[in-house]
């Protein structure tokens, strides 16, 4: 790292404007443009994890309602009939 890389860094992670002078091929380029795009990822990422939040509040929700449908359903029914309520037949082919 430069040296007007190490002192740009943090000022603009903390939100600073900064104005830099150094010679050519020092890093200035690198010094203001590295921390924006590390800033751009973090937001990315921050919007993505709220995203994946907000998607599981919707599923978890969707979920309480079908429980709570399955509930008011089967009131005051026996939830394990006498009798089978499903048949499931696969078709096989028995080898001699």
């Amino acid at each position: 790292m430069t040296n007007i890389q190490a002192k740009s860094f943090g000022a603009i992670f903390g939100g600073s404007d900064i104005i830099g002078k150094s010679e050519t091929g020092s890093g200035k380029t690198l010094a203001f443009l590295l921390p924006l795009l590390m800033s751009l990822k973090i937001k990315k990422e921050n919007k993505i994890k709220e995203n994946k939040i907000k998607e599981n509040k919707i599923k978890e929700n969707k979920v309480k309602e079908i429980l709570k449908s399955a509930a008011a359903a089967t009131r005051g029914t026996d939830p394990f009939p006498a009798r089978p309520q499903l048949v499931v037949l696969a078709p096989t082919r028995t080898r001699a």
